[in-house]
């Protein structure tokens, strides 16, 4: 029994050597248990870093990765090759309508018939969203075997998928660029495949094109969307949605992460997935992280005196000189304690760590929680935990799913949890959705979570409104 200790230690005879020498064995062979667990979770941690978690595929890391590989090899042999860029059309109408699970199993659908359709050299990956990306070993005509890949592929996702009782039908969008001919870098092999992607979205969806000079000109619909977000910024038709994270013990709020939303004058509430990248390539996003910062803490400073507010931080904005004295600014404006504000950092891959990691610990000192979002999603392995300052993780919602169905979720949740209390680190668990979700969460000793099952991002006012009355009685004994 190695989680008992071995009684008798403190007799001094034989018994008590005796137990002596299996305590030492005991303890041993604990530490042996934990290492190996360890090892194991690595393991898994090194495949979800290189995989997505929902459609197995090859993630963006693995498929940069294998794109390098190609373009190296490109100029010894000189094989050329095709990259397809594919982007679902009508994903999100599916998502809205039908809700998560459906659009999680379009994708798994939309993965499977892609893989059916690879020759044995041939790559495919999910890049995020309802993005993929093949890379085509070419073994003649790069042109025709691009052509009838694509008409296969068209095909393949224009037939109706089934979930449930609905059925819904979804097209693509495929840009094409071919290796050496119209790039023989990965950057501009993936910005041409991306143009040419653009071009079929352009031309009516459903379709596929091969890129030419002339696509170039297409980098006008970023700019355009630039210049929206500065006019957004200046008319402030941006807003801070906040969702409730839960502590599982009573089920009481602990605190909130703020959302940006943008209320476009004529396109409506647009969420972040369509206007965070192009700001982050940009530069904008340092602009508007700050906005989010100040204004993050200033709804905060209304709240009780237990609540938190978690802000996501992009690599971008890290490596941006200034974030600290942002952030030491807004806490001296809005007069919210340092302790009260918690920084979320995702993409743990695109950090520079002799610049990111001077940035976290002054932040750190200052008293403000740390976070690794969204692990599990494949942009953080456990190193990153060790090496910056982080008090939290974050479980993704990914991971979450499958917690019902899938015993290996479930297994590897746990060990997460107990890395990070080794390690003196909270956790939190996005993305609940079902009672059966949070009560597996509590069994397995989460302390926290969010998602759709407790509540939906709310507005200001709502947050306000729900705390109106604790806020009145701690301003009567604060008089």
């Amino acid at each position: 029994e190695t989680d008992c200790i071995t009684p008798y230690l403190d007799q001094d005879d034989e018994i008590g050597h005796l137990a002596g020498a299996i305590e030492k064995l005991r303890v041993a062979m604990k530490e042996r248990g934990y290492l190996q667990r360890m090892h194991e979770m690595s393991q898994k941690m090194e495949h979800m870093a290189h995989h997505d978690s929902l459609t197995g595929l090859p993630n963006r890391v693995s498929f940069g990765q294998a794109l390098d590989k190609r373009v190296s090899e490109i100029h010894q042999d000189e094989k050329p090759f095709n990259l397809l860029l594919i982007d679902l059309d009508n994903f999100k109408p599916v998502n809205d309508t039908f809700g998560h699970k459906a659009g999680d199993e379009l994708l798994i659908s939309v993965a499977q018939r892609l893989q059916l359709l690879l020759g044995p050299n041939d790559i495919a990956a999910r890049l995020g969203g309802d993005e993929f990306a093949i890379l085509q070993h070419v073994s003649d005509n790069a042109i025709k075997e691009a052509n009838r890949l694509a008409k296969r592929i068209i095909r393949a996702l224009s037939t109706p998928f089934t979930w449930s009782t609905h059925t819904f039908s979804i097209s693509c969008s495929i840009g094409i660029t071919t290796a050496p001919y119209q790039g023989n870098n990965t950057s501009t092999l993936m910005i041409n495949a991306d143009l040419a992607m653009y071009a079929s979205k352009h031309h009516g969806r459903g379709c596929f094109h091969f890129f030419e000079d002339g696509m170039v000109m297409k980098h006008t619909h970023s700019l355009f969307i630039n210049q929206e977000i500065i006019d957004g910024i200046d008319n402030k038709e941006f807003e801070l949605h906040y969702q409730p994270i839960i502590n599982l013990e009573d089920e009481s709020v602990y605190g909130y992460e703020s959302l940006i939303r943008w209320n476009h004058p004529t396109k409506g509430l647009i969420y972040p997935d369509y206007f965070i990248n192009i700001a982050e390539n940009s530069g904008l996003i340092v602009r508007l992280g700050e906005w989010i910062i100040r204004q993050s803490c200033e709804a905060a400073a209304k709240w009780p005196e237990r609540i938190r507010v978690a802000v996501n931080i992009s690599a971008y904005q890290l490596h941006s000189p200034g974030l600290v004295d942002v952030i030491k600014d807004a806490l001296r404006i809005s007069q919210l304690s340092a302790q009260r504000l918690e920084i979320e950092i995702t993409e743990s891959e695109k950090l520079d760590k002799s610049i990111a990691l001077p940035v976290l610990q002054e932040i750190r000192s200052l008293g403000i929680e740390i976070a690794m979002d969204d692990l599990g999603t494949g942009y953080a392995a456990l190193d990153y935990l060790l090496i910056y300052p982080f008090t939290r993780i974050k479980i993704a919602r990914t991971l979450v799913d499958k917690l019902q169905q899938d015993n290996a979720s479930q297994y590897l949740i746990v060990m997460l949890i107990q890395f990070a209390h080794k390690y003196n680190m909270s956790v939190t668990a996005e993305g609940v959705e079902t009672a059966q979700q949070r009560d597996i969460l509590r069994d397995i000793e989460c302390q926290n979570v969010q998602g759709y099952f407790f509540s939906y991002p709310l507005r200001e006012r709502e947050v306000l409104s729900a705390f109106a009355k604790e806020v009145i009685e701690e301003g009567l004994c604060n008089v």
